[in-house]
This record gives C-alpha cells, structure tokens and sequence, in this order.
C-alpha cells in the first residue's frame, strides 16, 4: 500500500501554506474530483481557503441533507479560524477527497482541516470523514461494520502498515471514528497524525472490511 505525505511549508501568504497541488492522498479507492455527482466549490479570503465538496446527483432531499452537512462542518471550521485570528495570526484550509459517491448507496468522502498559527512549526491538519446512506442520513463505522473490534484493527495495522512508520506502541484500544468507503467498496480507517506513528509519516489507513451488497444499493 503506497501512502503520500503532503509537505506544507510555512510562509506569509495563504497560498504559499497551502498550495493547491500540494494535497494530502490517502490509500486505494480515494481521489478528489474524479465522479460527475460531485463538484468542488472554491472560496478563499486572507485567512480561508476552502476547496468544498458538493454533491450534485441523487434526489434532491438526499443531495440538500448532504450538501447540509458539508456546509456545517466548514462553517464550523471557518469560525474556529476566525476566532483564533482573534489573538494570533492563524491561516486556515480546507479541501475534500472523496471515496466512494454513489447516488443510490453510499456516498464516503474525507474532509482535511488545517491551520497554521503564525511562527508554528508546521501546521496542525485533521482527517474528518463524512459518509453518507441513499437517503442523505450520516452512517458509522458501526453501522457498516458492527462486529468490528479494537482487535481487528491492531491486526489489520500489523498487516498493512510498514512498522517503521509505527510508534514503538501503536496499538489502539479502541475502533477509530473516521472512516471511508473507496470506490473499490473496501473500508478503511483512518489514523491521524501522531495517532499510531509520528509526524513525519502523515495520515495512515487500514482495510478493515467490504461493502455487502446491501450497502451498495
């Protein structure tokens, strides 16, 4: 499994933190922009960018749910930078990579925040993931996969993930939250930075299970 880090380099001006070329990349089965039921929607001032996911295929109820929640995570984050600029200089940014869409079954995407406070060493980025039922309701790992343990996931780290990435003590003692479905309709779970390894070795990701036929439709 090939893992891409994405380098951000500390500057003045927002563009410079965050070039657009310069993207996080997860594991198989994810990639921004590449389904015609979504479109990305572009907004940026001096302490904002946002690279904003929309969905625009399925029924309109499922596509307002969605696109719903999309519009409340990103607001919240966006008060969050703005509250920080408030006592120190803090660039923001925001894009989205998408998994699996599918307007009759599930539509699976992650959404990265970062933002770099002035004089930082580097920025601080958080994975958050958003996954989404036929009818638009937010779904959990839980709900896809209820018997999937603490265990199962130490394993399918050792498995998967080279093990001088790791910490020394990597093991979880609990299923993570974050989550995508890939267009390969595989599961996978998302560790964050500093999570089971260090800084250097970026975001991480583990097959943890497949879509039943079910999920699909």
């Amino acid at each position: 499994m090939v893992f891409k880090k994405l380098f951000l380099l500390a500057a003045v001006s927002l563009s410079a933190i965050f070039p657009v070329s310069a993207e996080w990349t997860l594991g198989p089965g994810i990639g921004g922009g590449e389904s015609p039921s979504i479109r990305t929607e572009l907004n940026k001032d001096n302490v904002m960018e946002v690279k904003k996911p929309v969905i625009s295929g399925g029924n309109l109820l499922r596509r307002a749910r969605i696109n719903a929640a999309i519009d409340t995570e990103v607001d919240e984050f966006s008060k969050y930078i703005r509250k920080r600029n408030e006592d120190w200089k803090t660039n923001g940014w925001i894009y989205g990579q998408e998994g699996m869409v599918n307007p009759e079954g599930i539509t699976s995407f992650i959404l990265f925040e970062a933002s770099y406070a002035d004089g930082a060493a580097h920025p601080i980025t958080v994975a958050r993931s958003m996954n989404f039922d036929k009818w638009g309701h937010k779904v959990t790992l839980k709900d896809l996969l209820p018997d999937l343990s603490a265990e199962d996931v130490n394993r399918a780290i050792e498995e998967q993930i080279p093990g001088e990435r790791l910490f020394y003590n990597h093991s979880v003692n609990r299923v993570p939250k974050t989550f995508y479905v890939g267009k390969n309709g595989k599961i996978y779970v998302v560790f964050q930075q500093y999570e089971i390894g260090p800084y250097a070795a970026g975001f991480m990701v583990a097959e943890v299970g497949e879509l039943t036929e079910k999920d699909r439709k």
